[in-house]
């Protein structure tokens, strides 16, 4: 970006996306020679990166590109086929929507909804999902002639965009329609929904269904919701085109607050109420539903009692009917128990499900909990409950469960301790029960405590990855990441032989020998904040510094990705020596270092000549051996007696480069 950012405001990554280790694309915004907002995109081709500015031919006005309101985002499905899009300000400085589609050379950009955006408020362009590079779908919203909020759709069939106003029909109050999402199951179905506002501008819940040449707007719940507060959408779940199921809640004539879910069934939508009969004092909601198929669902919400306590409910669905039940009625003391909302319902089977959330002991002091469905009743079950001992620690802070088979099952979250310092736990379902084990335990020492980033991932049931920040006995933060290699966690500060405090960003691992981890650390020399990544070998993470050549000033945070073992990127800003904000990206590309002998067998006495390819490139490559009476010498292997000897290739890193290792090889040596 040093060529065209050239303005005080500097420039900033927004959106990173690669498709392989030859072809990514940044996308983002600078400040050009008069200090005006633009938009860029950067593209990678496996060398270098070229940049490019984009809307240049639409954005035309005083405050240039997005309005100083960064808004640029990328979808990309090859290295000749990727859409950014978000917004800029024309003439006459108004927002206008638009979509840039490169293809393979060149970016096109295009004004989207531009007949329809006549209001002086302008538009914008907030998604775009793409099924193939022959069909996409951008949505998002401008302002009608009478400037209210208004939402569309223009859909993409290779060459040009066709852009259609959704929920016109039904959107006649002053605070006008929004779209909250688009998916797409193929060309001939996607799903739109959001809400708009009806005549007596009441928020109501609309979907609208594409197949394949127009969109189709309903309404839903439109039967229950009587009431002046309208009806509010949780979200919409589909399993193929004949099969969809949306849920949240409406007020009925009363104006009390009710649960409900539609469900689609290629053709129409059938509402019905939850909770209807627990539901006492009119406030249900459904939070979540799970569908492993089109007869087999799980929604899970709250109610009200007739104690006008908030209690949590799950509702399983056979193909025809939805039957509610009350859950975590395990914990209730029957005077203060309020469950704070499900924070989801996940199913592997029609055997096991799994709904998540909090309740509150007779003291007022929230704890984590799990409800295991077997396929005919609910197990309640608290999580930490060895651990969490203090009394005004809320456990609702980044707590979800994941399930990857019927057999193995995490959960994330924070407890309180018996100093009332916050810390992270993991719980792990066997099939059977649930282990609950606290995190950085050994590192964390302060008030502050630990806390998540971004909750457990896992790759399998023996690879599984926690990122985080601790508090030391001072108080100071430091990043670590926790790894679980299906029996135990093995938890590690980063950046610690860096400088001083640190955080991190995000974390994500490759393999069971392949973590890396993104953030910045506070540089006790420097007196500044400095990027680092960490890379993790199966045993040990160690860090380096980013882009130290470009900067001694404050980096930002930097993200990173992996495509595979040998190909991440990270992205972030730095300061330069002007203070201005300047972008960077750091690629870390190596080839799998290789023994590549075509033959693996030798006489005894005699050498064999090893040979490579691969690793980072960086000094001589080694080669280590294991046998009885093997040798390496100049290069060779060689034995004294008849035996297999096995070699390890291996190449020192340095700097920005990491070290490699070969897979072992087996030479079998006999005599003549």
């Amino acid at each position: 970006m040093s060529t065209l950012n050239q303005g005080a405001g500097g420039a900033f990554i927004e959106d990173f996306n690669c498709t392989s280790s030859t072809f990514c694309v940044a996308g983002g915004v600078y400040h050009d020679s008069y200090n005006l907002q633009q938009s860029f995109v950067s593209v990678y081709n496996g060398t270098d990166w070229a940049d490019h500015e984009i809307a240049s031919s639409l954005s035309k006005g005083s405050n240039g590109g997005a309005n100083g309101d960064s808004s640029l985002h990328l979808t990309c499905r090859s290295s000749t086929f990727c859409v950014a899009y978000g917004r800029y300000l024309d003439l006459s400085n108004v927002l206008q929507a638009f979509v840039s589609v490169y293809n393979g050379t060149n970016w096109s950009d295009q004004e989207l909804a531009g007949s329809l955006n006549v209001g002086v408020n302008g538009a914008n362009t907030a998604n775009v999902t793409c099924h193939s590079v022959t069909f996409c779908v951008a949505s998002g919203w401008y302002r009608d002639a009478a400037n209210v909020l208004q939402t569309f759709t223009s859909v993409y069939n290779g060459s040009t965009w066709s852009t259609q106003e959704l929920a016109s029909s039904l959107s006649k109050g002053t605070n006008g329609a929004s779209i909250s999402n688009v998916t797409c199951h193929s060309s001939k179905f996607c799903i739109a929904y959001g809400s708009y506002s009806d005549v007596s501008n009441r928020p109501q819940i609309f979907v609208s269904i594409y197949n394949g040449s127009t969109w189709s707007d309903n309404q839903i719940a439109s039967s229950l919701s009587q009431g002046v507060a309208g009806s509010t959408l949780a979200g919409v779940t589909c399993r193929s085109s004949k099969f969809c199921v949306a849920y949240g809640d409406y007020a009925d004539v009363a104006n009390d607050t009710q649960a409900f879910v539609a469900v689609y069934n290629g053709s129409n939508w059938s509402n019905q109420e939850l909770a209807s009969i627990l539901n006492l004092h009119g406030a249900a909601e459904v939070d979540s539903v799970f569908c492993t198929s089109s007869t087999f669902c799980t929604a899970s919400g709250s109610y009200h009692d007739g104690s006008s306590t908030r209690r949590a409910f799950a509702s399983i669905y056979n193909g025809s009917t939805w039957s509610d039940q009350a859950i975590a009625t395990t914990f209730s003391n029957g005077v203060t128990e309020i469950v704070s909302g499900l924070v989801n319902v996940t199913c592997r089977s029609t055997t096991l499900c799994i709904a998540s959330g909090n309740y509150q002991d007779g003291g007022a002091v929230e704890h984590p909990f799990v409800s295991v469905y077997n396929g005919s009743t609910w197990a309640d079950q608290e999580l930490a409950s060895g651990l969490s001992v203090g009394t005004n620690v809320g456990l609702n802070s980044n707590f979800r469960v994941i399930c990857y088979s019927t057999s193995f099952c995490v959960a994330s979250g924070l407890y309180g301790d018996s100093s009332n310092v916050p810390q992270v736990f993991v719980s792990v379902y066997n099939g059977t029960s649930w282990n609950s084990q606290q995190l950085a335990s050994s590192l964390t020492a302060g008030t502050n405590g630990t806390e998540i980033v971004e909750g457990v991932t896992c790759r399998s049931s023996s690879l599984c990855l926690v990122d985080g920040n601790y508090s030391d006995s001072g108080n100071t933060q430091y990043a670590f990441v926790s790894v679980y290699n299906g029996t135990s966690w093995n938890s590690q500060q980063l950046a610690g032989t860096l400088g001083g405090a640190s955080n991190i960003e995000n974390a994500t691992c490759r393999s069971s020998n392949f973590c890396v981890g993104g953030g910045s650390y506070y540089s006790n020399t420097s007196h500044d904040w400095h990027g680092f990544v960490s890379t993790y070998n199966g045993s040990n993470w160690s860090s380096q510094e980013l882009s130290a050549r470009l900067s001694g000033y404050t980096f930002g945070h930097p993200h990173v990705t992996c495509l595979t073992v040998t190909f991440c990127a990270a992205y972030g800003a730095f300061k330069d020596s002007g203070n201005i904000y300047q972008d960077f990206v750091a690629v870390r590309s190596t080839t799998v270092l290789q023994i590549t002998n075509t033959v693996f067998s030798g006489v005894v006495g005699r050498p064999v000549i090893l040979t490579t390819t691969g690793g980072t490139g960086v000094g001589p490559v080694r080669f280590v051996v294991t046998g009885a009476g093997c040798r390496i010498t100049h290069g060779s292997v060689s034995a004294k007696t008849a035996t297999t000897c096995v070699v390890t290739a291996k190449q020192r890193g340095k700097k920005n480069v990491g070290a490699a290792k070969s897979a072992p090889v087996s030479f079998i040596f006999s005599h003549k």
